[in-house]
């Protein structure tokens, strides 16, 4: 967005909320002249005053793309101004009211008079076409198509304010709906300018806005055209409303005003393009003509020395810096003056000096003035100086030039990054006084740079911190030098800001050179950081307690409930031999099912209390091979008698990093799980392979089991959560938990897919880089 756009943008937002704000207050005070300019005029419905305010801050959101809040907010205010147009034009459409431009003050609109107040057709239109145009500049696709209906939401606006201006309510109303107000016509036509401004560099705008030739008749043939076509349908109504003539004769008058007003508009764009062109090929010819150089003594010198005839300040000299500073060879130069050489506001300042200095016979500096080259604009820092003849009259004028381009723009940058930099910079006395403070100051702290220059700067430090900073101060006074000194700023709210402050001194010139930084938010980070680190150490104790808790339960579970269970089942044995000739079939099968169920109970417990210690035990990482671990695992299950039968395959099983104790334990519960699910199978076939994803190894074991539904997956790895009863499989429901707190624990995910019937898949991944683990 170049200035005038901002101009133009920032215009229409002030205005736009004026305009709706003063209507609302209107209605709420009852004020006829703030709901509508005149007596005769319809008034403005305050729901179109709110969507008008809605779409300026909307607009003013698009002044600021940078910032994502920003963006956030226009595209909402954008979608709440769609709707409601939208919701008043389905209204009108589906002969329905939405009762949108009714929710404001109802029983005033109600009232008011000589109908109910409600918002126009092309009101309705004119906003729905707004938050449209609205919402989509404030994206990057669609810029073309927004300013299109930013342009037609001007057309609108526009045949409106004809409307009024030529006093045709067709125009402005819409059949024999209320027509639309005049300040919403005037709101809809300013807002519609800003949209268009605010995005000028681009789009269906930049030809309008280009520096170029294009550009420059653009803006000036456009308003121009505009105000003409207004004007002269607006005499021809007059006079024609006046009976001055016929109809036919008011046509005709304004075809021959439009050929007349529009000849003279393209005459007056031609003159000036064509005066334009003919200074610059004058410009350009002067300068591939100029002639003229200094004398060969001056002929090396790095700066530019001329000299000019004092008669006519005709160049008679010029070095070869001159050369290439001014982009031209003496041979064009000589002979020309100024007028020949420079437009004509900057030739009559360079005369006037040189004629200056030759009538007071002295020297004249121009510390720094701007000249036009062929490289582009340059800047000099010149003296001139008359040059005398035998007689003591003024001969010559000679003028040494130095190029102080660089200078100034390396001293232009440094200016821009003191003015643009996030750090607090600033300049400041012994005397105890700021010198010079940069913008940030007043951004950080609220107060302007001439409150802050106006009282010593101690003043603005927190009490507290006062003696560290004279002492700081005094320090940097002794030529040492400041590194990350903390101290508190006041702000103009009354709150106090930390700032990290560097700084040196320059002790010749009794200056001290700082920036400071910002630091409350990381300040208040730390005292977080702080906070957590004690919740979280008071949080480590009670966990040891919790272990040390675990540790006892632990114990507990491995003698007291394990003495019992050996009793019940030692008792049971004793009990079937002492009765092997009383007992009866059904006695013996009670005695079997007690000492079963109390060995089940004894694997439980010790499965209970391997996961238990799970989560507690020490981890190792190193390298693992996968496929020697499963092997391992096939071996013992074969020899086992479990997997009799088993067809193993194996695919990809690549090294990993983890604990091999416990990824021994993770394969051995989903093999032996896999043997066991795919017993009642007559081929049962188990697979072992992985893969990588998303920088994870993934490792599964899938088989044609009995499989489980896919609907309880969730439930696989929760600790006693079986999907097969215990009498159709034997099993604690321990094991797939075990099997998630390892990978858990290595920093990998666990999960399982299965059909009923089909089989199933238990997947586990784990990083491939090696991490420490805990």
């Amino acid at each position: 967005m170049d200035r005038g756009g901002g101009v133009v943008s920032a215009t229409a937002i002030f205005v736009v909320v004026a305009i709706g704000t003063v209507v609302l207050i209107g209605w709420q005070l009852d004020v006829g002249v703030f709901k509508a300019l005149l007596p005769p005029f319809v008034a403005m419905n305050p729901a179109t005053a709110v969507a008008l305010i809605l779409s300026a801050l909307s607009l003013e959101a698009l002044r600021n793309l940078a910032s994502p809040r920003a963006r956030i907010r226009g595209r909402v205010t954008a979608v709440a101004v769609t709707l409601i147009g939208a919701l008043k034009l389905i209204g009108l459409i589906a002969h329905w009211s939405s009762g949108i431009d009714a929710i404001l003050f109802g029983s005033r609109l109600e009232a008011a008079a000589p109908f109910p107040n409600r918002m126009a057709p092309n009101t309705a239109a004119g906003l729905f076409l707004a938050g449209v145009s609205l919402f989509l500049l404030h994206g990057r696709r669609w810029l073309r198509l927004a300013q299109g209906l930013a342009f037609l939401t001007g057309l609108i606006s526009l045949t409106a304010l004809a409307g009024y201006a030529y006093g045709l309510q067709a125009l402005y109303g819409v059949s024999t709906h209320i027509p639309m107000a005049l300040q919403t016509a005037f709101a809809l036509f300013l807002l519609s300018l800003g949209m268009l401004a605010v995005r000028s560099n681009e789009g269906l705008m930049r030809p309008l806005t280009a520096p170029g030739p294009g550009g420059a008749t653009a803006r000036r043939l456009l308003p121009s055209a505009a105000l003409a076509a207004l004007l002269i349908g607006w005499l021809r109504l007059l006079g024609q409303r006046r009976g001055l003539y016929r109809e036919e004769v008011g046509v005709a008058l304004i075809v021959v005003g439009a050929i007349a007003l529009f000849s003279a508009l393209i005459w007056w764009n031609a003159r000036a393009i064509e005066r334009a062109e003919a200074a610059r090929a004058d410009a350009e010819q002067a300068l591939r003509k100029s002639e003229g150089f200094l004398e060969s003594i001056v002929e090396n010198l790095p700066s530019m020395v001329f000299v000019k005839d004092a008669e006519d300040l005709r160049f008679v000299r010029f070095n070869r810096a001159g050369e290439e500073l001014m982009g031209i060879t003496r041979e064009e130069l000589l002979g020309k003056s100024d007028r020949d050489l420079f437009p004509p506001e900057q030739a009559d300042f360079f005369i006037a000096t040189d004629r200056e200095v030759l009538r007071g016979r002295e020297a004249v500096e121009i510390p720094q003035e701007a000249i036009r080259t062929r490289h582009g604009e340059r800047l000099l820092h010149t003296r001139k100086v008359p040059v005398y003849d035998e007689n003591g009259n003024p001969r010559y004028l000679l003028g040494i030039s130095e190029d102080i381009t660089a200078r100034r723009r390396a001293e232009e940058e440094v200016q821009h990054f003191f003015d643009l930099s996030l750090d607090m910079l600033c300049i400041a006395g012994f005397d105890g006084y700021f010198k010079r403070l940069n913008p940030a100051w007043v951004r950080t702290l609220g107060f302007s740079v001439e409150h802050l220059l106006a009282k010593p700067f101690i003043e603005s430090v927190h009490p507290e911190d006062r003696p560290a900073t004279l002492e700081e101060a005094t320090k940097l006074s002794e030529g040492v030098q400041t590194i990350s000194f903390l101290n508190r700023y006041g702000c103009s709210d009354g709150s106090y800001r930390w700032f990290l402050w560097n700084a040196t001194a320059d002790l010749p010139r009794q200056r001290i050179y700082a920036a400071a930084r910002d630091v409350t938010d990381r300040k208040r980070s730390e005292e977080e950081i702080e906070t957590l680190n004690r919740e979280l150490q008071k949080r480590v104790q009670e966990l040891a307690a919790l272990n040390r808790e675990l540790e006892a339960f632990s114990y507990s579970v491995s003698h007291d409930l394990r003495a019992p269970l050996r009793h019940i089942t030692g008792f049971a044995e004793m009990l079937a031999k002492h009765g092997a000739g009383t007992l009866d079939e059904k006695g013996n099968r009670l005695l079997g099912t007690i000492s079963d169920s109390a060995k089940q109970m004894g694997r439980l417990v010790d499965d209970l209390l391997v996961f238990s210690r799970m989560g507690r035990s020490a981890m190792t990482s190193e390298a693992v091979a996968l496929r020697a671990l499963v092997e391992d695992v096939r071996r013992e299950l074969e020899v086992s008698g479990e997997a009799k039968g088993v067809t193993w395959a194996f695919n990809g099983l690549p090294r990993v990093h983890g604990d091999p104790r416990m990824l021994r334990m993770v394969l051995t519960n989903l093999l032996s799980n896999a043997v066991k699910y795919t017993a009642p199978r007559k081929d049962p076939r188990v697979e072992i392979g992985s893969f990588v994803e998303s920088g994870e190894t993934v490792i599964f074991v899938r088989d044609n089991g009995v499989g489980f539904d896919p609907r309880y997956a969730h439930k696989l790895f929760g600790v006693f959560q079986r999907l097969h009863s215990a009498e159709e499989f034997e099993g604690t429901g321990i094991g797939l938990a075990n099997v998630r707190r390892i990978i858990d624990r290595h920093g990998g995910r666990t999960w399982a897919e299965g059909t009923v019937g089909a089989g199933a898949t238990f997947y586990f991944s784990l990083p491939e880089a090696p991490e420490v683990f805990s």
